[in-house]
């Protein structure tokens, strides 16, 4: 249980966000625009699916319907770019399906989405199958799509999805981390060969994209740096001193997350019961700060790489990369699991399924303003300078899910 925790949180940090939809009928709480009266609705639209998931990127989302026949891809400004439909699936029982779509990465820029189907196409009822049969229906494969929905390429998969670049160069998969033998798989974006790999590693490990062109792996109890088409070591470093100096050996369930331009590496995890270590280092692998009295959390660069945001036992708080103090400590009680977790410089967004909490914060960065609404959120770039915040709600109903856009300005604007 605590493995899968970790890994939800994983997600959340290196900003790819995977949301599993559910209905929100029955949950109290304000409305995002009772809460943001000044809000703009700048378009709406309407899908009929009452269940689904959904990736955000900076470009808008795709959604996966639930019953695995439907995937859309939507630009942020609400128009639809292209659609998947696929019929090859049939109920396994106790609610669960073989065949059709499984899931969905995208890019952080949007141009690239990867689709992870299952082989099969059942020809008779399920229970005619043999286990080995099913095996085989539900085997699962990857397709690799551009900006206009065509498929590059397609090969058999892993079952975990794969990590897409930020501007979808290359792409990282990687087997069962529980499993006793590990693999990290780098893929080419361009024709979905196997560039690299590294094979038969043991034990507790975690990789992430700092930008295309850099892979930052932790393998206690070596921080690396590796270049994503060669595999090269850019450059490694042994992490027990400062481990040590913080008065712990080494850390379990190891994530890593990175500023948007890659300066700024952020390695954490757990190393005690309720007790998490977090370093940041700059790109050339230079420890700017170590912190080892924080609860199990998680964390989050802003976009200019000056501030951490780490959330752990009902407590946040905001710490200034540049020597690791605290600029300030909240608690507050954050609605369900955290499932997508987005810090600017201005704004710090959580949002998961059941609703969402935005911290507006000042110049100095001190918490101007807490906010907490009841719809689920995705986060989506600022493009108009003058514009705070943009967003995209997301809210289901018994037979639908509406996406609204939403903008408010920058005070004094």
């Amino acid at each position: 249980m605590q493995r899968k925790k970790y890994g939800l949180l994983a997600i959340a940090s290196c900003g790819i966000l995977l949301l599993w939809a559910g209905s929100l009928l029955a949950q109290k709480g304000r409305p995002f625009q009772e809460v943001f009266p000044n809000a703009k609705v700048d378009w709406k639209l309407e899908l009929p699916h009452p269940k689904g998931r959904i990736v955000g990127c900076d470009d808008g989302f795709v959604f996966v319907s639930d019953d695995r026949m439907h995937l859309y891809r939507f630009s942020a400004e609400g128009r639809k770019l292209w659609e998947l439909r696929d019929i090859k699936r049939f109920p396994s029982g106790g609610g669960c399906w073989y065949g059709g779509i499984r899931g969905a990465r995208v890019s952080q820029d949007g141009r690239f989405v990867y689709v992870l189907r299952d082989a099969g196409q059942a020809t008779k009822p399920w229970k005619e199958y043999t286990h080995e049969q099913l095996l085989g229906l539900s085997r699962p494969y990857g397709e690799y799509l551009d900006a206009d929905g065509n498929r590059l390429w397609e090969r058999e998969e892993p079952p975990l999805l794969s990590k897409i670049s930020p501007q979808g160069k290359y792409l990282m998969t990687e087997f069962d981390a529980m499993s006793e033998r590990q693999e990290l798989v780098v893929v080419s974006g361009k024709d979905g060969s196997i560039l690299w790999r590294r094979e038969g590693e043991i034990g507790i490990w975690g990789a992430e994209f700092v930008t295309d062109e850099r892979i930052a792996y932790y393998k206690h109890p070596t921080l690396y740096l590796f270049d994503s088409s060669s595999g090269n070591a850019i450059w490694e470093l042994d992490m027990r001193p400062y481990f040590k100096g913080s008065g712990f050996e080494s850390i379990a369930y190891p994530q890593i997350t990175a500023s948007k331009d890659g300066n700024r590496i952020v390695l954490f995890g757990d190393y005690a019961l309720g007790k998490s270590a977090v370093i940041s280092l700059d790109s050339q692998g230079n420890i700017l700060w170590s912190r080892a009295d924080l609860g199990i959390c998680s964390a989050n660069v802003s976009e200019s790489g000056n501030t951490v945001f780490v959330d752990g036992n009902r407590s946040c708080r905001l710490i200034d990369n540049k020597d690791g103090t605290d600029l300030w400590i909240k608690q507050i009680r954050l609605p369900g699991t955290l499932l997508n977790l987005h810090v600017k410089d201005e704004i710090i967004l959580f949002s998961d399924r059941f609703g969402g909490t935005v911290f507006e914060l000042s110049e100095t960065g001190s918490v101007k303003r807490i906010s907490q609404f009841n719809e689920m959120v995705i986060p989506v770039p600022m493009k108009n300078l003058n514009i705070k915040f943009a967003a995209i709600l997301v809210q289901f109903s018994k037979n639908t899910v509406g996406f609204s856009y939403v903008t408010f300005r920058r005070e004094g604007r």
